[in-house]
C-alpha cells in the first residue's frame, strides 16, 4: 500500500491526482516518444532518459505508465483516502529521486509508491 501512494505521484496531492487522471484520457499523442526518451526506472531509451519537465505527456507517460483511464480515477480515489502518508520515501527513494538512507524503492503493485513514486 505505501509503495502505490508514495512513490508514483510524489509531487501530486490527491486532487491533483484525480485532475491528472482526466486530462491523461484526454492525452492522444500516445507514449511512443518513451522508446528514445524512456521513463526512469526503465530500460534507457535509444536517445536517453527523460526528466520531468512538467509536459502532460511525462506525466501520462512515466508517473502513470501502466494505468488505463479508467485505473487513474480508481487510483485517485484511493490515494485520497490513503492515509500513511509518503515520509517512508525518505528511507527507500522513488526511482529517479536522490537515494534513501536504505535504498531505491521498487514498483511491487502496492497503492503507497502508485500514489508517492
Amino acid at each position: 500500500l505505501g509503495y502505490q501512494c508514495c512513490c508514483v505521484l510524489p509531487k501530486q496531492t490527491p486532487a491533483q491526482m484525480k485532475t491528472l487522471a482526466g486530462q491523461c484520457q484526454q492525452y492522444k499523442a500516445g507514449c511512443g516518444w518513451t522508446k528514445k526518451w524512456s521513463c526512469p526506472g526503465q530500460p534507457r531509451g535509444s536517445v536517453g532518459v527523460a526528466k520531468d519537465e512538467g509536459s502532460l505527456g511525462y506525466q501520462c507517460c512515466c508517473v502513470l505508465p501502466k494505468q488505463t483511464p479508467a485505473q487513474m480515477k480508481t487510483l485517485a480515489g484511493q490515494c485520497q483516502q490513503y492515509k500513511a502518508g509518503c515520509g517512508w520515501t525518505k528511507k527507500w527513494s522513488c526511482p529517479g529521486q536522490p537515494r534513501g538512507s536504505v535504498g531505491v524503492a521498487k514498483d511491487e503493485g502496492s497503492l503507497g509508491y502508485q500514489c508517492c513514486c
